[in-house]
């Protein structure tokens, strides 16, 4: 669209305001170049994206390697990634020896199965594939498991972990009941990642108290899925295409809200030796007996990087490269002392306001028109406003310039942000407003 010839002279005029019209990019996970990192990422940068195939890119950099994914952005809040997809090879009789989950994962079982690997993202419920097991940690620690035999669960970490293979306890929440609720037991509490040939979700016995056993052998056992929680054949039964499925979102942590949870760290400078230090990937906010916060990996005390002990009598300060809750901290050094510092992980991207039909960045103090006549000028249904800001803008600011864009003049007030943001300093970014 052309702009006036009156507007083409303001653009010349000195302390006027300068329009720039952006070419509006395809949305985010639509094609390879524009791939993000998880289901959850995208959905957090588009709320309104709907569960479908998007590209992502887990491990981040070159999109070279970024692949095409299933989001489900329905359950349970979405943003999960579906990893795999399986059927049985038996299911008609289902605890039969020759009954076995298809296919398997590349996951580390101890004893191999004998079902066919898949390292191929799968694009649905039912196409039966699995990501490389590598990638499921880049996606988050918290899972989804969905089936058409058997209850649904979200799993989350305590110390035990699928995509650690890590075994412990979980804590596991029912989200949809398949089975009867009368018929079901409570959700289960531990993991196990080395039963024979496959993973199991139990609480205390294993073979006595199993819901999910990922059986690979078509020779030996059998793939429980019992809501019961007995390790018997209470599967759903007469189901046409019987399969399940794992999906993967990140349970995002944070010191700062003192949120539990996962969180994503790198060494920017090794004190120790850098091929024996590792990075935590789990905040822990409140341990039981503890006196202060954790950042671990997901068995807590025994895979601490750091702990922030505040009692003088019990437990001890963990600073240890290698992650182990050991007394391995650099010694014999002046003056030992640790520092915490904090700036926003606010970026540019996420700032600004998805596929406008028109965008224009306002790069000046002051402007001519009230931004309801450029609305009107250029028959817009969407204006973008972008003004530049020293500091990553909170819903605080927004708020109040949207209560000004609804009961005053928005020039005087767009005006008056600038100075203020002006006096800060010269560096800028940008807010992105949508009227």
């Amino acid at each position: 669209m052309q702009t006036s010839s009156a507007t083409e002279r303001l653009l010349k005029r000195d302390g006027s305001f300068y329009l720039t019209k952006q070419n509006t990019s395809l949305p985010a996970g639509s094609n390879q170049h524009s791939a993000v990192t998880s289901c959850q990422t995208l959905l957090k940068q588009s709320p309104a994206t709907s569960t479908g195939v998007y590209w992502i890119d887990p491990d981040g950099g070159s999109k070279a390697n970024a692949f095409k994914a299933y989001c489900d952005m329905d359950t349970n809040g979405g943003g999960w990634t579906l990893v795999w997809s399986y059927s049985f090879t038996n299911y008609t009789h289902f605890n039969d020896d020759s009954n076995a989950i298809t296919p398997r994962p590349n996951w580390p079982v101890k004893i191999k199965g004998n079902v066919p690997i898949s390292t191929i993202s799968p694009l649905n419920d039912t196409d039966y594939n699995a990501m490389n097991f590598s990638l499921w940690k880049t996606l988050g620690r918290q899972i989804l498991i969905k089936s058409n035999i058997n209850n649904w669960l979200v799993c989350q970490p305590v110390t035990g972990s699928l995509v650690d293979w890590q075994k412990g306890d979980i804590n596991c929440t029912i989200t949809k009941y398949v089975a009867d609720r009368g018929e079901s037991a409570s959700a289960p509490s531990k993991f196990s990642p080395n039963i024979n040939y496959g993973p199991m979700f139990h609480s205390k016995g294993r073979w006595n108290s199993s819901f999910y056993y990922f059986n690979s052998y078509t020779g030996k056992y059998w793939p429980t899925h019992d809501p019961s929680g007995k390790n018997r054949p209470n599967q759903k039964k007469n189901v046409l295409d019987p399969h399940g499925n794992i999906y993967i979102r990140a349970e995002n942590g944070s010191v700062v809200d003192w949120q539990e949870g996962d969180i994503n760290c790198s060494i920017t400078k090794h004190v120790t030796g850098p091929s024996h230090e590792f990075v935590p990937s789990r905040f822990s906010s409140n341990q039981n007996n503890s006196y202060g916060p954790l950042l671990c990996m997901t068995k807590r005390y025994n895979s601490t990087n750091y702990y922030f002990d505040g009692h003088t009598e019990n437990h001890r300060p963990t600073h240890d490269p290698l992650r182990g809750n050991s007394p391995n901290q650099k010694k014999n050094v002046a003056n030992p002392h640790a520092n915490i510092f904090i700036r926003s992980s606010c970026s540019r991207r996420q700032r600004q306001l998805k596929e406008p039909k028109m965008a224009f960045s306002f790069k000046s103090k002051k402007t001519l028109f009230s931004a309801t006549e450029k609305k009107a000028s250029f028959g817009l249904e969407k204006l973008i406003i972008c003004f530049p800001v020293r500091f990553c803008v909170r819903d605080k600011l927004r708020a109040e310039v949207q209560t000004f864009w609804e009961t005053q003049d928005f020039v005087t007030f767009f005006a008056a942000k600038c100075k203020q943001v002006q006096e800060l300093g010269d560096f800028y970014s940008e807010m992105a407003l949508s009227i």
